[in-house]
């Protein structure tokens, strides 16, 4: 059902976007059945200009719905090795689930919020991890990178971009 929903919308943006480019290079069609709907009706050189206007922002609003419709997906698993008759993949939640893990095992580390985004064989981590007051930023920041690293490498992917964000938390 799904993908029967994704082609209406796009066969329904892109129609949007025709009506959008006729209305802009011939808004004549638009004006004569305007003129037919009410008998008295003068088509004027502002009119043309308004129809004209119109087409151009439904073109514009159409062709940016279905670009965020039809843009590439992240994907859910990331390629850790090829081989002749196929490849190995690993999900990312596999991995976001590993990080965590390893990461609030780390002393200071109350809880680890990891987001990872598979870039084909590469992935990017963003973090937030939740620390008491008592730890020093600047070492628990450079131990936390070393052990996402670390984890990474173990499962055969390598890392991208990683971004980390700690938080205070009061000592209960």
């Amino acid at each position: 059902m799904n993908v029967v929903n994704r082609v209406l919308v796009i066969a329904a943006l892109v129609g949007l976007i025709v009506a959008g480019l006729v209305l802009v290079s011939s808004p004549e069609y638009l004006l004569a059945g305007l003129q037919y709907w009410t008998v008295d009706a003068v088509v004027t050189p502002r009119d043309r200009i308004a129809s004209a206007i119109l087409g151009g922002v439904l073109v514009i609003l159409s062709g940016t719905v279905l670009y965020f419709e039809l843009r590439p997906q992240p994907g859910k698993t990331v390629v850790i090795s090829r081989m002749s008759d196929g490849e190995a993949a690993l999900e990312v939640q596999s991995i976001a689930q590993r990080i965590r893990q390893q990461v609030e095992a780390l002393e200071g580390v109350r809880q680890a919020a990891p987001q990872v985004v598979s870039r084909g064989r590469r992935v990017d981590v963003r973090m937030v991890v939740l620390t008491g007051t008592e730890v020093d930023v600047p070492d628990k920041a450079a131990e936390i990178g070393t052990v996402v690293r670390s984890s990474i490498e173990k499962m055969g992917v390598s890392l991208g971009k990683q971004q980390l964000t700690l938080r205070y938390e009061a000592s209960p």
